[in-house]
């Protein structure tokens, strides 16, 4: 499970009553955790040609209010 997917994974957890089903899905390749699979040993020397230059990459952060207009017109613009 990779960190993303923990956290929601505990947070379903937490809010589970013994009724509740949850389902959480997980999309971030191994590839972007390395450091975490290194302590596993986990071998990721294949990553995906499309993930080759991420470590090389500028990280943008970008703040929101919680509102579904304003992210979506900022994804909108960006593709």
């Amino acid at each position: 499970m990779d960190p993303h997917t923990a956290v929601a994974m505990q947070e379903a957890m937490e809010m589970s009553s013994n009724k509740d089903r949850y389902v959480v899905l997980a999309t971030a390749h191994p590839a972007k955790f390395p450091d975490i699979y290194k302590k596993l040993t986990i071998d990721l020397s294949e990553s995906p040609k499309a993930l080759e230059d991420l470590y090389h990459k500028t990280e943008h952060l970008h703040h929101f209010d919680a509102n579904y207009d304003q992210i979506t017109s900022f994804i909108n613009l960006r593709n």
